[in-house]
């Protein structure tokens, strides 16, 4: 009955064995599940951090966009005279002040 008895014990322990055999291997199996939302979740965390940071840089560079269209406009008010008939009047405003300083200068020097 020894024998036997300690047949079972064996069979209990080999089977007792086997189980935290397999719960060991449950429980390398969850954490490495543990790590892998952990790797995901940093990532996520990072993705959003670069997204936000994207979004920013998209504002500010639709702001400057927006200040460079406005001067843009500026400008083309500005310069709408000198185009076609505004640039020959600037032409001919441009020879007359020039003829002016030249008629002055050749009085001033027939007085001299």
């Amino acid at each position: 009955m020894t024998n036997r008895t300690a047949e079972d014990m064996l069979v209990s322990l080999s089977q007792e064995v086997a189980q935290l055999k397999r719960q060991l291997v449950d429980l390398r199996a969850g954490m490495a599940k543990k790590e892998d939302v952990e790797k995901f979740a940093n990532a996520a965390t990072e993705a959003d951090y670069k997204a936000g940071q994207a979004l920013t840089t998209s504002k500010q560079f639709a702001e400057n966009i927006e200040m460079l269209i406005d001067d843009v406009v500026m400008l083309d008010e500005r310069t709408q005279e000198l185009t076609g008939d505004g640039m020959a009047e600037l032409g001919g405003e441009i020879v007359r002040v020039v003829l002016r300083h030249l008629e002055r200068e050749a009085t001033s020097n027939e007085r001299d």
